[in-house]
């Protein structure tokens, strides 16, 4: 039995889910259980616990969060001489956010035939579906719940376990009531980012400036602005030229290694504001912006007060 896994995500909740799905599917319901970080202990402890035979009970599930953090050489031969011949009686589950293709190391588990390797991409439109299969919730309830929680399962989980407990007599959920219980993700740089990105893309010249402001205030510098309003630019185009050779959502999700259906959809809605040769002519404008930045030849700030003006 190959019981060792490499999962990649990094939403807690979706990789709680597939930890318990392995674990009953492998049948170590019962078994005792090591979790270590190796953001925060050494790999060596993790791995003299697999190699050490367990007296308590013959099977013993062993979970490695962060396992190619501080890369050693010799425990990841150490590793790797393991998955070549594993204990049957471990459950070896390795944790890592985004995995780094380039390293040798990972190339070698990846190929070899005792892991099994899954990426976890948690769908939040699905979420809601199956949170919410015993109430009725209709889709602007949906999307503003969503937009409020903007992919992050944690706190989608959070919201709709509260909103569950709220409506638990009526059994339904309303627009209303995602407007009262739940609030906004906000408060980090990011979020504000994105934000900007989506009233510049709606044509919200305001809201855009307003945006804009407070990323100055987080200090957030042009050139990460400016990488992030071509990287949109980019792939709304790509999704506007797939949707328009007919490829579904979740081929396009796949095609472009996008988070969701629901991501499509949002892209999808912004891209109709604009034909190609718009998108193509802004896609120029700001690497002509980017470029005039860079050689000195134009001041950031103005430039981009200026372009977003424009837009």
């Amino acid at each position: 039995m190959k019981n060792n896994y490499l999962l990649e995500g990094k939403d807690g909740v979706a990789l709680d889910q597939k930890i318990e799905e392995l674990i009953i599917k492998t049948n170590f319901i019962d078994a005792a259980k090591s979790i270590y970080d190796i953001d925060e202990k050494d790999l060596g402890d993790a791995l003299e616990d697999l190699d050490t035979f367990n007296f308590l009970t013959s099977k013993k599930i062993v979970i490695i969060k962060n396992v190619f953090s501080n890369f050693n050489e010799k425990n990841m031969e150490h590793l790797f001489k393991y998955i070549e011949s594993p204990n049957p009686d471990n459950l070896l589950i390795l944790i890592v956010k985004k995995l780094d293709n380039r390293l040798n190391i990972v190339k070698k588990i990846k190929k070899n035939n005792n892991v099994t390797f899954l990426t976890l991409k948690v769908d939040p439109i699905q979420y809601i579906k199956e949170c919410f299969k015993e109430y009725e919730i209709n889709h602007r309830a949906v999307s503003l719940l969503m937009e409020k929680c903007r992919d992050d399962i944690t706190k989608l989980e959070n919201e709709c376990n509260k909103l569950k407990l709220y409506k638990k007599d009526l059994l339904q959920i309303t627009e209303e009531d995602v407007k009262e219980l739940v609030e906004n993700k906000m408060g980090d740089s990011n979020e504000v980012l994105f934000s900007f990105i989506k009233y510049l893309l709606i044509g919200d010249k305001k809201n855009s400036i307003k945006s804009y402001q407070k990323l100055l205030e987080y200090h957030v510098d042009n050139s990460s602005i400016i990488g992030l309003i071509s990287s949109q630019l980019k792939t709304i185009y790509q999704v506007k030229l797939l949707i328009d050779r007919n490829f579904n959502y979740n081929q396009i999700v796949e095609k472009l290694s996008l988070k969701s259906s629901y991501q499509v959809n949002k892209i999808s809605e912004y891209g109709c504001h604009y034909s190609y040769k718009e998108l193509g002519n802004l896609i120029h404008s700001i690497a002509d912006l980017d470029y005039g930045i860079k050689s000195g030849k134009l001041d950031s700030k103005f430039a981009l007060d200026l372009f977003i003006l424009r837009f």
